[in-house]
């Protein structure tokens, strides 16, 4: 096995740790929710929950998958370069900055803003700005939608929305 086949499986190792971990401690903050007014057959922490579980199972299927696949194919090395670098990064900074946000602007705006955001870094251009403005819009639609209306959920509301 090659250097780079070893630091591929020991990245899949540690990174699916960490995440397990990372599951973990998700799931133990959810369930320290305050209860609900309303009656809910889940409660505020039964989605967050919900996410852990998958989180910790997906992270132990690589890491089972890590820990016992020896073929050739499996541990070859992904490589990234400086703009797989930068872009992980400028996304990593949008969604901080969608967070903050989401305070001011509130859930639908700055939703949109986030998911436009995220369409540009994926590669949609601005050159056809419908094919931006128009999926952000349906996402923070049916986003804005689907926990108000559907699961009653309170949502951050801004100067606008």
């Amino acid at each position: 096995m090659s250097v780079m086949m070893k630091k591929k499986k020991y990245v899949d190792i540690i990174s699916s740790i960490l995440l397990i971990t990372l599951g973990v401690v998700y799931f133990y903050a959810s369930t320290q929710f305050p209860e609900a007014l309303t009656v809910e057959p889940l409660g505020p922490g039964g989605f967050p929950q919900f996410m852990a579980v998958i989180l910790v199972a997906l992270s132990a299927y690589v890491l089972v998958k890590a820990v016992l696949d020896r073929s050739e194919d499996a541990n070859s090395a992904t490589k990234f370069t400086r703009r797989d670098l930068g872009c992980l990064l400028v996304m990593m900074g949008a969604l901080v900055l969608y967070v903050v946000l989401m305070r001011i602007l509130g859930y639908a705006v700055s939703t949109f803003l986030f998911t436009a955001a995220c369409f540009s870094l994926l590669g949609a251009t601005w050159k056809k700005p419908l094919s931006i403005l128009l999926p952000s819009a349906a996402m923070a639609l049916v986003c804005y939608l689907l926990f108000k209306v559907l699961f009653r959920a309170d949502l951050p509301s801004g100067f606008l929305i």
